[in-house]
């Protein structure tokens, strides 16, 4: 017979290792960012707290969220005390140059975010040979919701804009969870 303590330790390390539930934007932006110890990840429009908790119990990183809602980013910060968790309504990002290795999207933007500036922010914010990867349902083009075919006009737009601002090899992969992800590289 388990004596309590016992008991107690049982259930916490249950607890500790449940899996925590991931979205098809979530998984597959993850399976293509190529996440590893001691990165800084920051994740764009967050609104939970299940991929920053994902990633901080598979990786030593430091882990940033960027919400674009002031009261969810301090609802976040209670629940994520480990990661670092700004609000953000106009679109700026309130870290430092050369900040993070990987950089995140998987919801979408708010419609009055301007493509080109926030884009821009992206590049900033991002240290050289950083990457980011963003869920192409994330995205707003022309503000409306595309799925971004790689063969499509719109796809090559997007393409020129990533490439005006600065960013290097955008590609469009899809996930084995049917989602596609835009990944491109800051050198």
């Amino acid at each position: 017979m388990q004596t309590r303590a016992e008991l107690q330790s049982s259930i916490d390390q249950y607890l500790s290792s449940k899996r925590i539930y991931l979205n098809r934007s979530q998984r597959s932006v993850l399976n293509w960012a190529m996440i590893d110890d001691h990165q800084s990840i920051l994740e764009l429009g967050c609104v939970q707290e299940n991929l920053i908790n994902e990633l901080q119990n598979q990786y030593r990183i430091r882990a940033c969220g960027l919400c674009f809602d002031v009261e969810l980013a301090q609802s976040l910060r209670l629940s994520l005390s480990e990661a670092e968790i700004m609000p953000s309504i106009s679109g700026d990002i309130p870290w430092r140059s050369n900040s993070f290795d990987r950089i995140i999207l998987t919801n979408a933007l708010p419609h009055y975010f301007s493509l080109n500036v926030f884009l821009t922010e992206i590049y900033r914010v991002l240290a050289p040979e950083g990457k980011i990867v963003l869920a192409l349902s994330g995205l707003k083009l022309n503000h409306l919701m595309h799925s971004l075919k790689p063969d499509s006009a719109v796809w090559k737009q997007f393409l020129v804009l990533i490439e005006s601002v600065g960013f290097k090899d955008a590609t469009c992969n899809r996930s084995r969870f049917g989602q596609r992800c835009l990944i491109a590289h800051k050198y």
